[in-house]
């Protein structure tokens, strides 16, 4: 049996995600900075009224071999750095449809070029767009985009199911997430990771004392009983070691 995607499948398979994705964020249920860098996907914000990116997921930036604030700054060169012209002449009218509409289940999908730095060739990517509604009573003239590599594009989209599948679990527990220091985040990574305290101790340069006072903290605000329901809440944040 075939299980790859045909392109209007996948089309309307990443229409249903991104819209997914917004409602989470929309509801506040994840911040887009949050779940933006524990998305498998590439996910951008671009702003209509400037014609620059707002927003990249750290996945995005990588594959543009920029910071997240590199890109940023660039504004509308970003445009002129990443594409081709005829590319942009197709989708950026697309966008402004989209803004027109003001609809919040509208989007489109296109496949485009992106240049990336250093690479002889560019790469054909396969891009699925919407309007991103900061406040519901509000025009939007902002994009939210779930961007990735055409020969990629259906094992990304699956993989996004999978994690957007997560999302009762995530809508649970996110509270408990946002009440986490850094500190604490780190620790549960160096814990799910095998870490012993003495390992923790040294790794962060605190005392053990330190380190057994965070533990606590940490079973406290994520009321969790084990090991094993630590390993789940890391898995649904990817709090892992890449």
């Amino acid at each position: 049996m075939n299980n790859i995607l045909s392109n209007n499948e996948m089309a309307e398979t990443s229409s249903r995600q991104l819209y997914g994705f917004d409602q989470l964020v929309q509801k506040k249920i994840i911040t887009l900075d949050d779940f933006g860098d524990r998305f498998p996907g590439n996910i951008l914000v671009t702003n209509l009224e400037t014609l620059n990116v707002e927003y990249i997921n750290k996945r995005g930036s990588e594959g543009l071999k920029h910071s997240t604030e590199e890109i940023v700054e660039k504004g509308a060169l970003y445009f002129k750095q990443f594409f081709y012209p005829e590319d942009v002449e197709n989708f950026v009218p697309g966008y402004f449809k989209l803004y027109k509409k003001q609809d919040s289940f509208s989007s489109f999908s296109f496949a485009h070029h992106v240049l990336i730095p250093g690479e002889k060739f560019p790469n054909w990517y396969f891009a699925i767009a919407k309007l991103y509604f900061e406040d519901r009573d509000s025009p939007s003239h902002k994009v939210l985009l779930l961007v990735n590599k055409l020969n990629e594009a259906d094992r990304i989209t699956k993989k996004i199911a999978s994690v957007l599948e997560e999302s009762d679990h995530l809508k649970k527990n996110f509270p408990k997430f946002s009440k986490l220091s850094k500190r604490e985040k780190e620790i549960i990574t160096l814990l799910v990771n095998g870490k012993s305290t003495a390992e923790i101790s040294n790794n962060l340069f605190i005392s053990k004392h330190t380190v057994n006072t965070h533990r606590k903290n940490i079973s406290t605000k994520l009321d969790v009983k084990n090991n094993s329901e630590l390993f789940k809440f890391a898995m649904t944040f990817n709090l892992f070691e890449s």
